[in-house]
């Protein structure tokens, strides 16, 4: 009996001492400025170079009316039929979570797409994203998907 109490006291100490412990806070925080970052990146740089610099290797975009857009390949090959002369696409994040453990979280708010020749607005409607990071690695977003319509 006394040896049981002895393991079991020694594993909860091994566990707690391996479990990551984050300051969700500033986690939430910094998750929240990144996908201001992401949207200001893509008012800049444009739509595609925004999606592929910050997508995970197997990010899956689902597009209104269209199959799920798989991983990084199909990612490019889409986003390369996107003629970025048409107009800006930016978003503004309204709320983020983020796990205990730091490593995924969401983001989530209203999108616009303005012409670029004269301000009319293409689209509005609202976004979600879903973002998870791998070991003190950036976030990169792993899912992400937009509705028309507010």
């Amino acid at each position: 009996m006394r040896i049981s109490i002895i393991v079991i006291s020694l594993f909860s100490l091994l566990f707690t001492a391996c479990v990551q412990r984050v300051n969700t806070t500033k986690e939430l925080n910094a998750l929240f400025e990144l996908d201001k970052k992401f949207s200001e990146e893509s008012k800049q740089a444009g739509l595609a170079n925004a999606y592929l610099n910050y997508a995970d290797s197997n990010a899956v975009w689902l597009i209104p009316n269209s199959l799920p857009v798989k991983g990084i390949i199909a990612l490019k090959d889409r986003l390369s039929n996107i003629d970025s002369n048409l107009g800006i696409y930016t978003w503004r994040p309204l709320s983020a979570e983020v796990s205990l453990s730091g490593d995924i979280g969401y983001t989530y708010g209203n999108f616009q797409y303005l012409s670029s020749t004269n301000d009319s607005i293409f689209s509005i409607g609202t976004y979600v994203t879903i973002w998870k990071r791998k070991k003190k690695q950036d976030w990169k977003w792993v899912l992400t998907s937009a509705n028309n319509g507010l």
